[in-house]
């Protein structure tokens, strides 16, 4: 995977789905902030894609479903409480990062 890891068996089993297609997005603007603050700004501007991401959860395998659902729930505790501490530490081993494995996208 580029760290010296194997990619996991479920490495871009989700590339087709409507999950990723509003998963990756919004993964690659909160990749691309500088700080906390900006990965918030981008969270929430992505708040209806989010909205709909939760609404996916269900359809998502066991697999990744527990993941998914704690990036998710985090992104949207963060919005709500207007802080960036409740996501992540930003090192790349968050669940985000392994619901970005399941799409297809290897940081």
């Amino acid at each position: 995977n580029g760290n010296g890891k194997s990619l996991p068996a479920y490495f871009g089993k989700g590339t087709a789905t409507a999950f990723c297609s509003n998963f990756i997005p919004i993964y690659q603007g909160a990749s691309n902030a500088t700080n906390q603050a900006g990965v918030l700004a981008v969270l929430a501007a992505h708040q209806s894609q989010l909205n709909q991401l939760a609404s996916e959860l269900s359809t998502l395998p066991k697999s990744i479903k527990t993941k998914a659902t704690a990036a998710v729930n985090n992104a949207q505790a963060a919005i709500k409480a207007n802080n960036p501490a409740k996501l992540s530490n930003g090192n790349g081993n968050g669940p985000a990062a392994s619901v970005a494995l399941y799409c297809g996208q290897n940081q």
